[in-house]
């Protein structure tokens, strides 16, 4: 990097950052250069000794004088690549810093959310309960009340109806609250346990009526009453408080009136 000492490095300072004093140099072979898509252009001819006057720069040197030798290396380059006497080439950037481009705020790029469609919906609804449950396509079809025939028209693009899929759903979100609140392997023993009619719960999924009782039962798992109740859970901050709450009225003592005299 060159460095020059200025006479007025305060007053200089925002003349010198409109150049770019940095060349980018390399010592590789001018085929390995034309490789990378620079265009050649035609040799100029280098007035070294202005060049290594400005190195030799001492702290005398005026801003006029600065800019007339910075112009005088900058205009034979051409602005890109040049020869030099050793055989190699030498890249020098002599454009102007795009002060607009790097000045300007960074805005991100909002992701939108990828929706999936109703078959693919359907699908993975399907795959979770398998996951629960521990059982097949057939049995899933089984208890949501659709044709087993049904996933592969889902997987072939085919959207479902709504209809179809109805009870599909309500299964899986029931299963799913099940297993976030109690674990696969409880959710299983739970469901096999039977009712008063020796059904078991898992059999009752099967059909709508069925499937209202579990989630009425469920109900009690997945949103519990409170134990305490709602007067004993008040929680007076002073003590004080306390006290004034449970203090008898002032005026319990009876009234007596005063007679007036005639």
């Amino acid at each position: 990097m060159l460095q020059t000492t200025l006479a007025h490095p305060e007053e200089d300072e925002a003349f010198s950052r409109l150049f770019d004093f940095t060349p980018l140099c390399t010592a590789k072979s001018r085929e390995t250069v034309e490789s990378v898509g620079l265009e050649r252009l035609p040799k100029r001819s280098v007035d070294w000794g202005i060049f290594g006057a400005l190195i030799t720069a001492t702290a005398v040197t005026t801003q006029n004088l600065l800019a007339e030798r910075l112009a005088a290396i900058s205009h034979p380059f051409s602005q890109t690549t040049d020869d030099v006497s050793e055989g190699n080439w030498v890249l020098v950037r002599s454009e102007l810093p795009d002060v607009i481009g790097d000045m300007r705020p960074w805005t991100p790029t909002p992701i939108e959310p990828v929706m999936s469609s109703p078959a693919e919906a359907a699908l993975a609804a399907v795959s979770d309960i398998q996951d629960w449950l521990a059982i097949g396509q057939d049995q899933v079809a089984a208890l949501a009340g659709y044709s087993s025939r049904s996933v592969k028209n889902w997987r072939e693009g085919m959207d479902p109806y709504p209809a179809t899929v109805r009870r599909l759903f309500d299964l899986h979100a029931l299963l799913g609250s099940l297993d976030r609140a109690m674990g696969t392997e409880r959710v299983r023993l739970w469901l096999a346990d039977t009712g008063p009619g020796g059904i078991s719960r898992r059999e009752r999924l099967a059909d709508d009526a069925g499937l209202r009782s579990v989630v009425a039962e469920a109900n009690t798992i997945l949103f519990e009453e409170p134990t305490v109740a709602l007067l004993h859970a008040l929680d007076f901050e002073e003590e004080g408080q306390r006290v004034v709450a449970h203090s008898p009225d002032v005026f319990s003592s009876p009234v007596r009136r005063v007679r007036s005299r005639s």
